[in-house]
């Protein structure tokens, strides 16, 4: 009973920092720490990162030695991190997760997929909102809280980006972060 307690009472604090991160990102109260970091290096170290995660899938990594943007290297981290974890959450088993990273002299891209379920279109709008969970994560009974989407925009935006989401026709189910360069 112990070892329940300790652990549901760890859950319980890991929400609660996610919710202030979530809340304080938002407001803006959460000041970035800007400094030139390497995009590409962030996205190779979440996807090392994520690889052991899930097994069944593969994770696919598409990106030049360096791309290289003005921001907060911790903070982009925890987005791809976010991004990573909704892909895995979602792919079918023996399917690959592809992260894609590229840049042009103003905007740095960061893209990643998934080949399961498609965000039907009239969720588009509501994805990003704070705890909003599509009733597919119900029906399957997948975990989650409706934070990390909610919790990746926040910190694309505080950066001075934006996230989106590909359309349920195209073959998978793609979000994309496009971030100034500097």
């Amino acid at each position: 009973m112990i070892d329940v307690i300790h652990r549901r009472a760890g859950d319980l604090h890991s929400l609660i920092v996610r919710l202030l991160d979530v809340a304080g990102a938002r407001s803006g109260h959460i000041r970035l720490r800007r400094q030139r970091f390497d995009l590409a290096a962030v996205a190779r170290s979440a996807v090392d990162s994520a690889v052991d995660r899930r097994p069944p899938v593969t994770v696919d990594l598409n990106t030049p030695a360096e791309v290289m943007i003005d921001g907060d290297a911790e903070r982009v981290r925890d987005a791809v991190d976010e991004l990573l974890r909704n892909a895995l959450t979602w792919a079918p088993d023996d399917s690959v997760v592809g992260v894609t990273v590229h840049a042009d002299p103003h905007t740095a891209v960061l893209a990643v997929s998934n080949t399961g379920a498609r965000v039907p279109a009239e969720e588009h709008a509501r994805i990003f909102d704070l705890f909003y969970r599509t009733p597919d994560t119900h029906q399957q009974g997948i975990p989650g809280h409706g934070l990390g989407l909610t919790l990746a925009r926040a910190i694309v935006e505080q950066h001075g980006g934006a996230i989106t989401v590909s359309e349920p026709d195209e073959a998978a189910t793609t979000f994309t972060v496009r971030l100034p360069a500097r």
